[in-house]
């Protein structure tokens, strides 16, 4: 029997809420729906390459998925490495299907964007899994948890400037909501990160 835990962020609901009034749920919904393919294929990825999905977290930009056996074994950083990669990927072939057979406009942007947005360096977007998943080969969990911590920061700071640059000139406010939604996983990721710190630095104190 398959037993896999599916949690949807309450958040979704509020960014339907926010792009319905803003009369761009149809733009939301064709998001969302190349974003599925995207999700799909990591699924679909990590049961070929032999993993067992053990919980899906729905989020308003995507889904996380989090598979049994989470080690830091390099074989399976190396299938996280995979993984991960397939998404992006599979948006950009979809993107190039789309020009080379003339397809709507929107396909060809929306999947740029996805591939774009997921490949931001900021955890647990695919960037930012992407670096973990190359760092765990190399170097132990203490040190790629601090690096993967400092460059999400630095991202979401820098990502902050140019946007509040850029929203002068494209007036969307699909743009601040991604911003706040970036920003809202940084700070998660922060109090998960200063405990997983506590936590080794109480281990090192009693050795």
């Amino acid at each position: 029997m398959v037993n896999i835990q599916l949690i949807i962020n309450i958040e979704i609901f509020l960014f339907i809420f926010i792009f319905i009034l803003t009369r761009q749920i149809k733009i939301y919904a064709i998001f969302i729906a190349f974003t599925l393919i995207h999700e799909m294929a990591h699924a679909l990825t990590g049961v070929l390459l032999g993993l067992k999905i053990k919980k899906i977290e729905i989020f308003p930009f995507g889904l996380k998925i989090i598979y049994e056996g989470n080690n830091n074994n390099k074989n399976i950083e190396i299938k996280k490495f995979i993984i991960v990669l397939v998404g992006p990927l599979i948006n950009l072939v979809i993107m190039l299907f789309a020009i080379a057979f003339n397809l709507h406009t929107n396909i060809v942007y929306t999947n740029l964007i996805i591939a774009g947005f997921n490949l931001i360096p900021i955890y647990p977007l695919d960037g930012g899994r992407i670096l973990k998943s190359l760092l765990s080969i190399k170097i132990n969990k203490i040190k790629t948890n601090y690096i993967v911590n400092k460059i999400s920061n630095i991202t979401i700071i820098l990502l902050t400037a140019i946007t509040s640059i850029l929203i002068l000139y494209i007036q969307n406010i699909a743009i601040i909501v991604a911003l706040a939604f970036l920003w809202y996983i940084v700070i998660r990721e922060n109090k998960k990160y200063k405990i997983i710190k506590k936590v080794y630095e109480t281990i090192e104190q009693n050795k």
